[in-house]
């Protein structure tokens, strides 16, 4: 079955009713959701102060991302004060690509 196919049927148990794309996503699409459906994402939206489509969307890269069909982003490594002061040393440690002065790079910027 060709992942159009496969895609042309959306359900998000839980959430959204059975929706069911009227055309593939090759072309504009409409996707028809039942009208408590919609009435709830409204409510929701209020709720959190945002969009109707910002609900939509969060809950189905949250569903996405438990069938693994998206990745989690890595985590964000934490510096610490002794992973700071080693990039400075080895930064520091790296040749001088321009001889002029920081004083005189500062100038030649801000004269721009």
């Amino acid at each position: 079955m060709a992942r159009s196919e496969q895609l042309r049927q959306v359900c998000l148990p839980g959430f959204l009713e059975r929706c069911y794309l009227a055309i593939s996503f090759e072309e504009i699409a409409m996707l028809q959701i039942a009208h408590a459906t919609e009435q709830l994402v409204r409510k929701v939206a209020a709720c959190l102060g945002c969009t109707p489509e910002d609900v939509i969307r969060g809950a189905i890269a949250r569903e996405a991302r438990a069938l693994g069909v998206i990745e989690e982003p890595p985590a964000r490594k934490i510096m610490t004060t002794a992973d700071i002061l080693a990039f400075g040393k080895r930064a520091a440690a790296r040749p001088v690509l321009d001889p002029r002065s920081p004083q005189q790079i500062a100038d030649d910027i801000n004269a721009l």
